[in-house]
């Protein structure tokens, strides 16, 4: 595996959780554009959902469930599929963020060579948040292509996303289309 590789990786890692820091600097170290660009793409949506992290960690201390970083045995308790995702043959490991958010980044493997990896969907519907697309589990999603430069997450749950774009602009609630009995809002 290359250091570039291993960066950027780290960096969508690091993206869903609620702290993002890299060893290796993009800019100083002779990255290619687009890899500078891939990188940028990871922490631009690590500062795109922080008001949605931070949702997630003012739930955590008022409740002391662990919305910023739900292992999907807790998050799903009475799913048994769940149980032992990580020690899975190409299966990485998943968690919530929140109630809606599905972190699925390709960690282990050998993903120098390849960016195929399996990914366990839990009961419900989860689009992918980059392509759109539907997927209703539980379901095992096998060798799922995950490249360097896709957002590795999943909405399902609530279904519902704060999201910033710039300080100076409003924050934006994103509602996705996750109940199958249609949609109310109050």
């Amino acid at each position: 595996m290359n250091n570039v590789t291993s960066t950027l990786r780290h960096s969508w890692l690091l993206s869903l959780t609620a702290g993002m820091a890299v060893s290796d600097s993009p800019w100083n170290k002779g990255w290619s554009a687009a890899d500078q660009a891939k990188f940028k793409k990871s922490a631009d949506f690590h500062y795109a959902i922080g008001p949605y992290m931070h949702s997630a960690a003012v739930d955590s201390h008022v409740t002391g469930f662990p919305y910023t970083m739900t292992p999907l045995p807790i998050a799903f308790p009475q799913d048994v599929a769940t149980h032992n995702l990580a020690s899975s043959t190409n299966r990485q490991f998943e968690w919530m963020i929140g109630q809606s958010l599905l972190a699925t980044p390709l960690l282990h493997n050998n993903y120098a060579s390849s960016n195929l990896m399996d990914i366990y969907l839990p009961a419900g519907k989860w689009i992918d948040y980059e392509t759109g697309q539907s997927y209703q589990g539980p379901t095992t999603l096998s060798n799922f292509n995950m490249p360097l430069d896709k957002t590795p997450v999943f909405v399902g749950g609530k279904g519902i996303l704060v999201l910033r774009s710039a300080p100076s602009q409003p924050l934006k609630a994103s509602i996705y289309p996750i109940s199958n009995n249609g949609t109310s809002y109050t």
